[in-house]
């Protein structure tokens, strides 16, 4: 009787012992995982990369999907950079020659081009050191790291009369010597130092969650590849448990080992259920087409230009495509714009603002051209700078040449409409033939069987 006393006593005390180590292992790893949860490389909810101004280019710099957004757009409005034909006065075309080798304007462009995207401002500043014989450098100033000040009309906030920079020597500067483009937000900032606020502002969050998704699915499998197995150890006590579990404290780097207890004479044991984290592929699918999706719609592009495909025909791909079209056709003019205010500056600093200068101008009647040549200031100077053109001529084309078929236009439309001049067209093919001209056009019947 004192013999089952004692057995019934050390089995109690054996299973408190036993209990009080299952807690122990137990307050341990809940204290494991909320370290983990609360750990700040784990954490799914990232404040701002740095501050606002700052954000587009961290963004730009550390996240695939918004540098490929830029760099898409760019390629789309630019190609290989802005370029530029000939100019009818001498003098100016010289200066425009040394001028676009000097400043590398093709690279310049793109540069302009991705600072107006990440930054909302575009300040490229000329140079004044240099003399009125030769060329000046334009440099685009950083106005995130060196804010500036610009200066506007009393009672006129729209007139800008000069630019206050952040420097010893000529901090102010009037509007000859630079050109300012700004993209104002919606929401007027309260201490007035904010110029203007990134046309992808709103894509940053999809991007950095984006990134982010990648990253924590590579974490996830990282994470399922930590538990190898579960061992189940036959032990009368805490410490042959414990004794057991020391034969795989050396296991692999990248491997792991729980150790359970189990009773050997009734089967009984302890149970470590684990969690499998989801880690679907068509589940991330699905995220990561939503994040690419809202870049892609705020840089004006179609997603599949971002490298994923959507479900959509060449018929809704097409319709689809003018939005983009016109948006990039803008940030053609915007970069374009820019450039030929610097130049007709550049030809003001060189040889002053009272020179004229020679420029062709064609008048039109009907299919009679008559050129011109008129004297103009260099404010008044069509500068040729050209962009690549995006729109599809072969879409063009197929329609043009279907109505001119159904006889829906005219001849003269549809020369017009492939971006020719009907009236160019035909003095040349007048040219070529002998003739009057009288049936001008490129779509003539006699244009056709030559």
């Amino acid at each position: 009787m004192l013999r089952f006393f004692d057995r019934t006593r050390r089995r109690n005390e054996l299973q408190q012992a036993l209990e009080q180590a299952r807690r122990d292992a137990l307050s341990e790893a809940m204290s494991v995982m909320e370290a983990w949860q609360a750990a700040k490389d784990f954490d799914t909810v990232h404040a701002a990369p740095l501050d606002d101004r700052e954000r587009a280019r961290a963004a730009y710099d550390g996240t695939s999907l918004l540098n490929a957004a830029v760099e898409t757009v760019t390629a789309l409005a630019l190609g290989d950079g802005v370029t530029y034909g000939e100019l009818d006065d001498p003098v100016a075309y010289a200066a425009l020659e040394a001028w676009y080798e000097l400043n590398q304007v093709e690279a310049l462009s793109k540069e302009m081009l991705r600072d107006w995207l990440l930054d909302g401002v575009l300040l490229p500043v000329i140079a004044d050191d240099a003399p009125p014989s030769q060329p000046a450098w334009v440099n685009l100033w950083d106005t995130v790291t060196h804010p500036v000040e610009v200066q506007t009309e009393r009672g006129n906030p729209r007139n800008i009369v000069g630019v206050r920079l952040p420097r010893e020597q000529r901090a102010s500067i009037g509007p000859e010597s630079f050109a300012l483009r700004r993209n104002q937000p919606a929401r007027v900032d309260a201490t007035g130092t904010q110029l203007g606020v990134s046309p992808l502002a709103t894509a940053i969050n999809p991007a950095v969650a984006h990134d982010r998704l990648l990253e924590l699915r590579l974490r996830l499998h990282e994470i399922r590849g930590r538990l190898n197995a579960v061992y189940y150890a036959f032990a009368d006590s805490p410490e042959q448990l414990q004794a057991a579990a020391a034969r795989f404290k050396n296991m692999p780097r990248d491997g792991s080992m729980a150790t359970l207890w189990r009773d050997k004479s009734t089967g009984f044991s302890e149970q470590l259920e684990l969690l499998t984290a989801k880690a679907e592929g068509a589940d991330a699918e699905k995220d990561i087409r939503a994040y690419v999706r809202a870049v892609a719609s705020v840089a004006g592009i179609p997603e599949h230009y971002l490298a994923v495909g959507d479900t959509g025909n060449r018929a809704t791909a097409e319709s689809m495509a003018e939005p983009m079209v016109r948006r990039m056709e803008s940030l053609q003019q915007l970069i374009v714009g820019v450039l030929t205010e610097l130049f007709r500056k550049e030809l003001v600093r060189r040889f002053g603002p009272d020179r004229l200068y020679s420029m062709t101008v064609i008048e039109v009647d009907g299919l009679t051209r008559t050129p011109k040549t008129i004297r103009v200031p260099a404010s008044a100077l069509t500068i040729p700078f050209d962009a690549p053109p995006v729109r599809s001529t072969d879409t063009d084309t197929t329609r043009v040449l279907a109505a001119l078929n159904a006889k829906l236009i005219s001849q003269q439309t549809a020369t017009r409409e492939l971006g020719y001049d009907p009236a160019l067209e035909a003095e040349l093919k007048s040219n070529e033939s002998g003739g009057d001209g009288e049936d001008g056009g490129a779509f003539s019947e006699d244009a056709q069987n030559q």
